[in-house]
């Protein structure tokens, strides 16, 4: 059949056009799947409340906070020791202020800081976990403990414990925890990985037991948690800084919890559902 050479070059443009369509649509699904957008990619529903650190002695409750989050075994203190704050706050002042803080009427986390300059073996780390455990049940006010979720373990890449160090730990915890029958008993993991330190599976290893609190300050950060939803839907807690030291790409509550998928960590109170963040300071959130 022969067309006449205007008819060719329609039938050629229209050629053209529909390719450019279908590349461009290539291209842009291509986008979405290594990049969401923040309108794809924010928490739903965002949380309306947030848990705030404190230093153990009683401090005054931070402005805004619906939650607490105890230091415990702090690594950073300013004026501290060298390496600077090890030792300080000791269990034994977290496992008190955690009691402390649900005599109060608050939703409690007591966070421990894995940080191998200090010193300390994974197995100390697990007796002082043991310590704070003990004290705690023994001497939160009776009714109170469904109140305390349990151990944050702020475990980082740069903090000097391996990967397969970090995941026995972990595996250690969820043993140690199952044995309670007040949920929401259990712990979370304050993860931190540095640009390639961890991957995707290691991340994966670390987080899989625990409530992921992972803090979501960089883009990888956003990567590896949005990643490890998508693998296992696990309700996050996302752990967000105005004021921390290290560099960040998301420096806001807003920013931090728009960079990742899927749904935030859940407390009912009261027949209702409240879903929070995780504010950090360095020190203590005043």
């Amino acid at each position: 059949m022969h067309l006449p050479g205007h008819l060719w070059w329609s039938l050629i443009k229209e050629a053209i056009a529909v390719a450019t369509v279908a590349v461009l649509c290539l291209v842009i699904a291509m986008a979405l799947l290594f990049r969401q957008p923040t309108w794809l990619r924010a928490q739903t529903p965002a949380p309306a409340v947030n848990f705030a650190n404190v230093l153990p002695g009683f401090p005054p409750v931070p402005s805004g906070a619906d939650g607490i989050v105890v230091e415990g075994l702090l690594y950073e203190v300013e004026g501290g020791p060298t390496p600077p704050g090890c030792g300080t706050p000791s269990a034994g002042e977290a496992a008190q202020a955690t009691v402390y803080w649900l005599q109060q009427g608050f939703q409690v986390w007591t966070e421990v800081s894995l940080y191998a300059p200090c010193g300390k073996t994974i197995s100390q780390f697990q007796n002082d976990i043991a310590g704070i455990l003990s004290y705690v049940v023994n001497n939160a006010p009776s009714g109170s403990l469904y109140r305390w979720h349990g151990f944050m373990l702020d475990e980082e890449s740069a903090w000097g414990f391996t990967v397969d160090e970090l995941v026995s730990l972990n595996g250690w915890m969820a043993n140690v925890m199952v044995l309670f029958t007040e949920p929401p008993n259990w712990f979370s993991t304050e993860s931190f990985s540095g640009q390639g330190d961890w991957a995707q599976n290691e991340f994966n290893g670390i987080t899989y037991a625990s409530y992921p609190a992972p803090q979501i300050a960089t883009d990888y950060m956003a990567q590896l948690t949005n990643s490890f939803y998508q693998s296992f839907g696990t309700n996050t807690l996302v752990t967000w800084s105005s004021t921390a030291d290290y560099p960040a790409n998301y420096d806001s509550e807003a920013e931090s919890v728009n960079a990742v998928t899927g749904t935030p960590y859940a407390v009912n109170i009261g027949g209702k559902t409240f879903y929070y963040s995780n504010e950090f300071c360095p020190g203590s959130c005043m």
